[in-house]
């Protein structure tokens, strides 16, 4: 059985190392039953069947944040080609356990694994082939906070397949409302030690300064909220 994928990414939460995506998986394999000659039948090559007329691959997601469920709406119609062809598109929004390494942070690039297996058949009744080595990105949406950079379609065992993502924090949005600011109240807080000890102000500049980073923080701590805030609700 081929499997192909389309995806978009909705959050990711580094506290808790959730993610949300939106998946499509293309499913094909072939059923030797459903096989004509379209010349029989008004040159028809394809037809459309209702999904309990066929078999159908039950796959299940191992990183689930939740109950380990099967992935896709079960009541998607199948599309049957004369030579016996059937293909599946199985479409669901998944919440998955991704490890978030935040050691070069906000600089960093995280790689989140998706792993798809069958629990209901082994390798001999089933086998799982990625039908292409890359995510399809056709009906790819651009998240606000986080770039896709590539994905990798592969197959680890028999009945088993991965999809690895690889992402990149935008940093934009941090470098010039937090780090920028920052690094400029640091440079005027270093600038204290140049004024003379006779002005008598250089402790009152230091401590307005100290202040600053205080006041700074906490107001881009309620900004930095919100913005996630609306970013989620807009995806």
């Amino acid at each position: 059985m081929d499997v192909g994928s389309k995806k978009c990414i909705h959050s990711l939460d580094e506290i808790s190392g959730e993610m949300v995506v939106t998946l499509l998986l293309t499913m094909t394999w072939k059923e030797e039953r459903m096989t004509w000659d379209p010349a029989d039948y008004d040159n028809m090559s394809s037809l459309v069947m209702e999904s309990e007329d066929l078999w159908k691959p039950k796959l299940y997601l191992r990183q689930s944040a939740f109950n380990v469920e099967q992935v896709g709406e079960m009541n998607n119609n199948l599309k049957v080609v004369h030579n016996g062809d059937v293909i599946w598109s199985a479409g669901d929004v998944i919440r998955f356990i991704c490890s978030v390494d935040a050691t070069y942070y906000p600089f960093d690039n995280q790689t989140c694994q998706m792993s798809f297996s069958s629990l209901s058949y082994s390798a001999k009744e089933m086998t799982l082939y990625a039908k292409s080595e890359k995510v399809n990105q056709s009906f790819f949406s651009i998240n606000s906070q986080w770039e896709f950079t590539k994905g990798h379609v592969y197959s680890e065992y028999a009945f088993t397949f991965n999809i690895d993502l690889h992402i990149k924090r935008k940093t934009g949005f941090l470098l010039v409302y937090i780090i920028i600011p920052l690094v400029f109240l640091g440079c005027i807080n270093g600038f204290v030690f140049l004024m003379p000890a006779s002005s008598g102000e250089r402790t009152s500049v230091a401590i307005t300064v100290f202040l600053s980073f205080i006041v700074y923080m906490q107001r881009e701590k309620g900004a930095s909220s919100k913005q996630m805030k609306r970013n989620m609700a807009a995806h």
